[in-house]
């Protein structure tokens, strides 16, 4: 094949997947500030949180496994929250073991540790202020937080896309 055609072929495959990166990133409701809201949790839709990326990590460390940028959910029910990392799944609270936070690798990512799991899961919210929000939800079902989780509770808030 001719340098020509290979290039034209890259060109029709890299550039949809450029402009929707870009789209996702600048007309996405990930980075809107939220307050979740009591009457949408007990409703019949839930509340949907809005989500940059999702991803699994393996044991208690960053190291991913899988994430999903295109299309991750995360939606918060009375007893349960359903996701969205490769496929749909359910949480029920009870079986969460503790919330973190990172800002290390990727800014205002809450991590959560799943009982008897060895893969958990991490949201990417895009701003403080929308984690620290997450937090006092997850604290409101007593649900354990770390130390830094905690700390992020006391920050000020902000609502700007920066590292923890």
């Amino acid at each position: 094949m001719s340098p020509l055609i290979i290039g034209m072929a890259s060109f029709v495959i890299i550039f949809p997947f450029v402009v929707f990166i870009i789209y996702k990133a600048n007309f996405s409701e990930w980075g809107t500030r939220f307050n979740i809201s009591k009457e949408a949790i007990e409703g019949a839709n839930g509340f949907s949180i809005p989500v940059r990326q999702s991803g699994s990590t393996v044991g208690k460390t960053s190291i991913g496994f899988s994430h999903n940028n295109v299309n991750p959910f995360l939606t918060l029910f009375h007893d349960h929250m359903e996701y969205r990392v490769l496929r749909k799944g359910s949480l029920n609270y009870g079986n969460i073991e503790a919330i973190d936070v990172t800002g290390l690798l990727r800014p205002a990512t809450v991590i959560i540790y799943r009982k008897a799991e060895s893969f958990h899961l991490t949201f990417e919210l895009g701003n403080v202020s929308n984690a620290q929000e997450l937090l006092k939800f997850f604290d409101s079902k007593k649900i354990p937080l770390t130390d830094k989780a905690r700390g992020v509770l006391s920050l000020p808030n902000r609502n700007t896309y920066e590292k923890i």
